[in-house]
């Protein structure tokens, strides 16, 4: 569309087309819609956002929710907050992996559940090929698996560089960063 829209300013107002171009300096009604337009583009995109970004920073009461028993509310899980949190640590690790630590399960020995994942699809000859279930630059070996219908406390953090740590299905993307 660009180069479209390019090419035909250029034909159409080339010196042999309007050998006395017009003078002008500005056009008020112009500069208000170029200004408004993408200004309500993008209030329209981001309204519907806010809500999102505010429950990603702030944690829900769970024991007031599991005193409520209020069933109604389609965002209220009163089963779920009974049980409690389910926090799991993503580390990002130096290439494209990460190490997953469920804080709250621990082993035999006290210490958390942890397991690597790392990226798959790199164009190595050992790749699989992507597919809907695994798209390519999107998969690990062994996705991050957490329960349904339970409240889940994500915590990120790096070893060497910031990673961007994306579930979907949450709508969450967060940067991991060292420290």
């Amino acid at each position: 569309f660009v180069l479209a829209l390019l090419i035909w300013v250029c034909v159409r107002y080339n010196k042999r087309a309007n050998p006395e171009p017009r003078k002008f300096s500005h056009n008020t009604t112009i500069e208000v819609v170029w200004t408004a337009v993408p200004v309500i583009i993008l209030v329209l995109i981001a309204g519907p956002s806010f809500s999102n970004l505010f429950y990603q920073e702030n944690e829900p009461d769970l024991a007031a929710i599991a005193q409520s028993g209020d069933m109604d509310d389609p965002n209220v899980y009163v089963d779920a907050a009974k049980e409690g949190w389910i926090t799991v640590k993503a580390e990002g690790m130096g290439n494209w992996a990460w190490t997953y630590y469920y804080m709250d399960e621990l082993d035999a020995d006290g210490y958390p559940v942890q397991y690597v994942s790392n990226g798959i699809h790199f164009g190595l000859p050992t790749d699989p090929e992507p597919t809907a279930e695994k798209p390519l630059y999107l998969a690990t070996d062994y996705p991050m698996v957490v329960p349904v219908n339970r409240y889940i406390r994500y915590q990120t953090t790096s070893d060497r560089v910031i990673h961007s740590w994306t579930v979907p299905a949450f709508g969450v993307k967060t940067d991991a960063v060292p420290g």
